[in-house]
Order: structure tokens, then C-alpha cells, then sequence
């Protein structure tokens, strides 16, 4: 091998970043692209829908969800589209509803 070969592959070796394959663009592809990405990693990503979504669910963020995504740094960008005058309950194991008015509360 030459010099100008060795320093060819020299620069071929320092040039690259590790890549990952993620298949799919979900929740769990999103959020693997956005650490590997964090960490200096390069996704690749294969999805196979030409757009976004136009219809679907909603997806509550609750708990573990939200420290995922405060994690990744990405909570203050997740859009809170909740209606103005609705309300959210958390059930107890008794079937009550946690925060809820006392005439709405299961009794044991």
C-alpha cells in the first residue's frame, strides 16, 4: 500500500460516524433517532408512509411518557391539545376518580 492510499483510508476511518437503521417513524422510532442522534450517532431512517399521518388517536403523556421525554428534550415541544374546558382524571384502585369532585368518586 502506498502513502496516498494509507492516507486515503486514514481519512475514510476518521470520516465515519456510527450509523443505526430505524425502521419505522412511530413513537419508538422517533424517540430512538432523537438519542442515537443526542449521542453522536447518525440514524438512518426507513419509513414506509409518504406522509404524515392525517387521522389517528391522541396520546396522553403521563408518568413514565413524560420523564422519557424530558429526557430526550423534547416535553416542551410536545403540543398540549387538550380542550379548554376539559378535565383529566387519574382511577384509583377502588374505581374512584382521583381529583375528581366528591359526587363522582366510587365508594368502597
Amino acid at each position: 500500500m502506498d502513502i496516498e492510499e494509507h492516507a486515503f483510508r486514514q481519512e475514510i476511518r476518521r470520516s465515519r460516524r456510527n450509523r443505526a437503521l430505524i425502521v419505522g417513524l412511530g413513537i419508538s422510532g422517533i424517540a430512538t433517532a432523537v438519542r442515537l442522534h443526542a449521542i453522536g450517532w447518525e440514524p438512518v431512517i426507513v419509513e414506509r408512509s409518504t406522509g404524515r399521518r392525517t387521522g389517528g388517536y391522541f396520546i396522553g403523556v403521563f408518568g413514565a411518557g413524560q420523564a422519557a421525554a424530558r429526557r430526550l428534550g423534547i416535553l416542551d415541544a410536545i403540543p398540549d391539545r387538550s380542550p379548554a374546558n376539559s378535565a383529566d382524571y387519574a382511577v384509583a384502585r377502588n374505581g374512584g376518580l382521583i381529583g375528581a369532585p366528591e359526587r363522582m368518586q366510587a365508594q368502597n
